[in-house]
C-alpha cells in the first residue's frame, strides 16, 4: 500500500501498539520496534512510499 501511495501523501500513522489481551490481531503490532523494522527494510529493498507508481518520495533537502 505504501509504494502504491503518491509521495505527496503524509502518513500520520503506520503502526500502533497494544498488549495482549487487548491485543487480538495482527501480532506484530505486540512488538512494535520490530514491525517498524521489517517495514524499513521491506521499503528499503523494494522502493520508497511511490516508487510503484514511479514517482518515489524524495527527502526535502535542508536549505
Amino acid at each position: 500500500m505504501i509504494r502504491h501511495t503518491p509521495p505527496e501523501v503524509i502518513y500520520h500513522r503506520i503502526s500502533a501498539s497494544a498488549r495482549r489481551p487487548t491485543l487480538l490481531a495482527p501480532l506484530w503490532c505486540e512488538n512494535r520496534w520490530t514491525g517498524m523494522v521489517e517495514l524499513d527494510r521491506y521499503l528499503n529493498q523494494q522502493g520508497a512510499q511511490g516508487s510503484a507508481l514511479g514517482r518515489s518520495w524524495v527527502a526535502p533537502q535542508a536549505e
